[in-house]
């Protein structure tokens, strides 16, 4: 499961921004990240090409994440665009993806987060494991 983590400064500028209702700039925020996460974690389980294993990069539908990343303001402004109109992108677009092609963007993490991958802590972890089967045979 990854998980990441913003930095401060992006939170205290959609503070800035948008300052009332106490709270909203979080929760608005909190909701981007999640969608982010989630899409993130379904790219992985469809499995990462070679390319983008070397590139650090994702294949997410940035359509789909302005959509469901939330609205906050007045005049209902999307997060994932606020974030890109104020240089404060979480994820950066590499290659641009297209409904007639069938593909998704190919988007890498920005420098203003942090990803933490609990399931390569497990894979470390299961991979020292050892076994006293005999290789070729089957288990009894």
């Amino acid at each position: 499961m990854i998980k990441i983590t913003v930095d401060q400064s992006v939170e205290d500028a959609l503070q800035r921004a948008f300052p009332r209702p106490q709270g909203a700039a979080y929760r608005a925020l909190a909701k981007y990240i999640n969608t982010v996460e989630s899409m993130i974690n379904e790219a992985v389980l469809r499995g990462l090409t070679p390319e983008e294993k070397k590139l650090g990069t994702y294949s997410i539908s940035t359509q789909d994440l302005a959509n469901k990343g939330g609205q906050i303001g007045s005049q209902k402004t999307r997060v994932h665009k606020w974030l890109r109109e104020n240089n404060m992108e979480i994820v950066q677009t590499v290659v641009t993806g297209s409904k007639f092609t069938w593909r998704y963007s190919q988007v890498k993490l920005s420098k203003l987060v942090t990803l933490t991958d609990d399931l390569q802590v497990l894979a470390g972890g299961l991979a020292g494991a050892t076994t006293d089967a005999v290789p070729g045979e089957w288990p009894s």
